[in-house]
């Protein structure tokens, strides 16, 4: 890994809590995208236009699909740290080991929240059979492929449509040891081959890993290359340092309208990368000093897998009317905030009571052995 240059002003490294505010502020776009995607949008009906108009808060959600590339570069960069300070070999089996850890952390929540689900479909009208079908073969092969995480990967019916997100997670898992370690070896030039060979090779790059594959190449980069470290450095020794503070965020939402705009014309990959990168920046150098937001967002941040597997099933699934009933987009957000919130409490709860059961049946089996 490239090692942090002893010239440059020492400045606080990017942090899991910065990953955690940058986690929070995508998880409360994903909301918003997925409240008020479309006028169609099932509950829509129900919203009060005070503030902005329909056309405009329909055209913000959209905008706020950066979501998905916000946890992309997140993973790839949080990945990229891990598994440099834990790995010192780059054999083939010190990868699968490290991608082992990894998947069984990552599925030990979703397993929960995917159980629990299941439980309670029997109460609802969203069921197993409505959603798998009626054969029991294929039902019991779909939802053990749903429960791997891997029902997008394979095309196959899925409980909750905000899963499918599951399947290029555990990609990442597995593909993100081989990937730090050839990005070792390329350096930049992996930024110009992410995105010209798909194309000159005519592949789909809306496959879902090629669709994120620039800003997981960059995601590695950053944290190999300690941009954001070293971006910061530089910026506090401008000697005039109120340009950049106040030109920023500027630059931020520019990049970030130009980026939607340029969705629409196919062209969304190449721009997404950079408005993510100075979007996460912007969390690290400006929301993570300000006390009472940098509190909220750390905390949304360090629940927003649970908020994140959990959401769609509450504001779309079993309770639409009850979610979009508060009129206001502000409080139906804010609402959806609080029940998500206290469910992820609840489910870490169980989490720890199962991990604690579990601990306690191994000592049992080993003193009877």
């Amino acid at each position: 890994m490239a090692q942090r240059d002893p010239a440059l002003p020492e400045v606080r490294p990017f942090s899991k809590r910065d990953t955690n505010i940058c986690k929070g502020v995508a998880i409360l776009m994903m909301y918003v995208h997925h409240l008020f995607l479309t006028s169609d949008t099932k509950g829509m009906e129900q919203v009060v236009f005070w503030f902005l108009s329909e056309s405009q808060l329909v055209f913000f959600a959209n905008a706020c699909k950066l979501c998905v590339v916000v946890f992309a570069f997140l993973t790839a960069y949080g990945t990229t740290l891990s598994y440099e300070r834990k790995c010192s070999e780059e054999g083939i089996a010190d990868w699968f080991a490290y991608s082992k850890r990894r998947y069984f952390s990552l599925m030990a929540g979703f397993w929960i929240v995917y159980a629990d689900s299941q439980l309670i479909s029997f109460f609802t009208e969203r069921t197993r059979v409505s959603r798998y079908g009626e054969a029991p073969l294929m039902r019991w092969f779909y939802t053990i492929l749903d429960a791997l995480g891997l029902a997008d990967a394979f095309d196959t019916p899925t409980y909750n449509a905000t899963w499918w997100y599951m399947s290029l997670a555990v990609l990442l898992v597995f593909l993100m040891p081989p990937m730090i370690a050839l990005m070792k070896r390329l350096g930049w030039s992996a930024v110009p081959i992410a995105v010209l060979l798909p194309r000159l090779c005519g592949w789909d790059m809306s496959t879902t890993m090629l669709r994120y594959l620039l800003v997981i190449v960059v995601g590695v980069l950053a944290a190999q290359y300690h941009l954001f470290e070293r971006l910061l450095a530089w910026f506090q020794g401008l000697r005039c340092r109120a340009i950049f503070w106040c030109c920023f965020p500027v630059c931020v939402a520019a990049v970030g309208f130009l980026m939607w705009f340029i969705r629409q014309e196919g062209y969304a990959s190449l721009l997404e990368t950079p408005a993510v990168f100075l979007l996460c920046f912007a969390g690290y150098a400006y929301l993570s000093v300000i006390p009472v937001v940098k509190t909220v967002l750390a905390f949304l941040g360090k629940h927003s897998m649970n908020m994140f597997l959990t959401h769609t099933l509450i504001y779309m699934y079993w309770c639409n009317e009850f979610s979009y009933s508060f009129g206001y987009p502000e409080l139906i957000l804010l609402v959806l905030v609080a029940d998500t919130l206290v469910i992820s409490l609840l489910l870490e709860g169980e989490r720890k009571l199962l991990s604690k059961g579990w601990a306690m049946l191994r000592t049992r089996l080993a003193m009877r052995s």
